[in-house]
């Protein structure tokens, strides 16, 4: 339903389980029990009355934990998807497991210095690999295989690949105990809905105690506590 796993609720998910015996998919849609706005419809194509009928988290998650095993997980900016699925995971009481999470834009950034940026779709168009409805679950986790398909074949040192690709792993988000905003916290949970305007001081860097301008786009629910992802201007 937007970008904030604080705020906002999971309308599909799609995984590919890769194993030495077989390839397999997962694929749903979620009724997210609120309303969508129309500039998030608008990415994905999901419509209000898609979701309406679909089952709710509490029925899907239990069947995509199990799907998932204890097998590594594997997402493009795998902070997102995983706050998410952390968020779902507190909200219906599910214990965390130690699958390792990696994130296939840490690990271009590393290896793949011959593109414009990291995007999923800049990558996938870099790897001529098909990404026909981007923003779609089953779609964007197909294209994130191929993806890191073609980076490792760039580099073979699975060393090198867990210190450029992994981020964490699922336990450690065992710290998050409630996904409640603290009350210093939010007005800033209206802003990233609204994408207004804030002025923050850096507390270190080349602009260290300066004030500038961001658009904040994210809350996120980090091991080491809530996380605000912005756009700085």
């Amino acid at each position: 339903t937007g970008l904030s796993p604080l705020i906002d609720k999971i309308i599909e998910i799609g995984a590919i389980k890769i194993t030495s015996n077989s390839i397999q998919s997962f694929s749903s849609l979620i009724n997210p029990e609120k309303l969508m706005p129309k500039n998030i419809i608008d990415i994905h194509g999901i419509t209000n009355e898609m979701v309406s009928e679909e089952p709710t988290e509490n029925e899907i998650l239990p069947q995509f934990l199990a799907f998932i095993e204890d097998l590594p997980l594997v997402a493009h900016n795998a902070k997102f998807d995983i706050g998410f699925l952390i968020a779902s995971m507190l909200r219906i009481h599910k214990p965390f497991g130690q699958n390792k999470i990696y994130c296939t834009c840490k690990l271009s950034r590393s290896y793949v210095k011959n593109s414009e940026n990291h995007r999923l779709n800049t990558l996938a168009k870099l790897y001529n690999i098909p990404l026909e409805n981007h923003h779609r679950a089953l779609d964007d986790a197909l294209a994130c295989t191929y993806i890191l398909n073609n980076i490792l074949n760039i580099n073979k040192s699975q060393k090198r690949f867990e210190n450029s690709a992994l981020i964490s792993t699922l336990d450690k988000y065992k710290a998050i105990t409630s996904l409640e905003l603290p009350q210093n916290l939010q007005i800033l949970a209206k802003k990233v809905v609204n994408k207004e305007l804030v002025e923050i001081k850096y507390s270190g860097g080349n602009h260290k105690n300066e004030f500038r301008q961001i658009v904040p786009t994210s809350l996120l629910p980090l091991p080491t506590g809530n996380a605000l992802y912005a756009l700085c201007l």
